[in-house]
């Protein structure tokens, strides 16, 4: 390969230059007026044509951009887009920030290839195979029947864990968990659903720490009994109720007696936990685990892991998938006999709330800034990374596992 690139060089050198790409045209859309949070939005927002505004929102918001090159849009086509959104009011800066990533992109396509097709292809390689299309089409299946049985389903099952050192024991940390679905349906109107569980433990799945939960906004749970991030919940609220469950967990559970289209709501809850984790390795905790239980049919799941840089975590985060269909205890230690075969991968986004916005969370920026803001933490300190799985699935539980330094390996 030229000037001794390897593979691994090409893999690099595309997913940066496309995720500069997504930033760039996240950027854009936050500054037009008038905004888009799904393509359709965009394409009326803009007049421009359905399938344009869809490429755009796919690379836009990628979580996974070596998976979505295929729909940057063509050169041309790009430029329709700068056009619309200059008449609509876009800001210069932005639009030039576009062209620019673009160029860079134009460069990289010629260095490696001869022309778009081929390189398009080259990249089909590191984006997901054959089989995990078979995989993806099961699942998508098991979510149909399991919406069926069960009477109810959610378009996007959210989880966001963020770790921050404590700030009056140096020994611990503290974990922000912000739990959520997004356009939860009931298909019949007796349903009546668990929308969140937590628990804080050690890596051994014991609670030896008392463990004091607090609200991120203790206003709002005051008046709703419910630990609601009442701004990003669809309106009216439903009903909540909070159960305190066995083992250390807690559980807000919602009611209601509509279905269909008429019982569609999105609420996101939010946690605090002061000092309940150990940051260094010891005989309990070796791993930090952000755990996504897999309880109601949906269509998406999106797992984010937000981790303070001063905190230490130099190695990159591992997945593991463990159905629950034998009942034990969701902590997934010794559980090896468990563990299912799902396409899943961990993203590292970058440094900062901003990179983490996706379409598939409404206002997930303005969500985490106005938690950290609840804190008093600093959005733009942390590092984030992404799990992102389509029909998960059910039940299970997906886990991100970080290893914990040592002391003094810790930064």
């Amino acid at each position: 390969m030229r000037d001794g690139l390897t593979y691994c060089d090409f893999e690099r050198r595309a997913s940066e230059v496309l995720q500069r790409l997504g930033l760039a045209l996240r950027e854009l859309l936050a500054a037009t007026p008038g905004g888009a949070e799904r393509a359709a939005e965009l394409s009326r927002t803009l007049k421009i044509h359905g399938k344009l505004a869809w490429q755009v929102h796919r690379v836009a918001f990628a979580d996974n951009p070596l998976a979505e090159a295929g729909h940057v849009p063509g050169r041309a086509a790009l430029e329709r887009f700068l056009a619309a959104a200059r008449e609509r009011g876009t800001p210069e800066e932005h639009i030039q920030a576009v062209r620019a990533v673009r160029d860079e992109y134009d460069r990289l396509i010629r260095y490696y290839a001869r022309n778009r097709g081929e390189f398009d292809s080259m990249l089909s390689g590191l984006a997901g195979s054959r089989a995990e299309q078979v995989e993806l089409a099961h699942r998508r299946a098991a979510f149909r029947a399991q919406s069926h049985f069960l009477g109810i389903q959610a378009r996007t099952h959210f989880g966001c864990f963020v770790y921050h050192p404590s700030s009056d024991d140096a020994e611990r940390f503290d974990g922000a968990v912000i739990r959520g679905m997004i356009d939860l349906r009931r298909l019949r109107r007796e349903a009546v659903w668990v929308i969140t569980q937590t628990r804080a433990s050690d890596s051994d799945a014991v609670v030896r720490q008392p463990v004091v939960r607090e609200p991120l906004d203790p206003r709002v749970e005051a008046v709703y009994g419910v630990n609601v991030l009442e701004p990003f919940c669809s309106q009216p609220l439903p009903r909540f109720e909070r159960l305190e469950m066995g083992g250390g967990f807690s559980s807000v559970v919602v009611r209601g007696d509509s279905i269909g289209n008429a019982s569609s709501m999105t609420c996101f809850v939010g946690d605090v936990f002061r000092r309940a984790f150990g940051r260094y390795v010891d005989e309990h905790n070796r791993t930090q685990a952000s755990q996504a239980l897999i309880r109601t049919p949906c269509e998406l799941l999106v797992l984010d892991v937000l981790v303070h840089r001063s905190l230490g975590w130099q190695q990159k985060p591992w997945l593991s998938v463990l159905s629950d269909h034998r009942g034990v205890d969701p902590i997934p230690l010794g559980r090896d006999c468990d563990r299912v075969s799902v396409a899943g991968r961990i993203v590292y986004l970058g440094k900062g709330v901003t990179v983490g916005a996706t379409g598939e969370v409404p206002r997930y920026e303005e969500m985490l800034r106005y938690a950290m803001q609840l804190l008093g933490w600093n959005p733009d300190e942390f590092d984030v990374y992404r799990c992102r799985i389509e029909y998960p699935i059910m039940p299970s539980s997906v886990v991100l596992h970080f290893d914990l330094p040592a002391r003094g390996e810790a930064g």
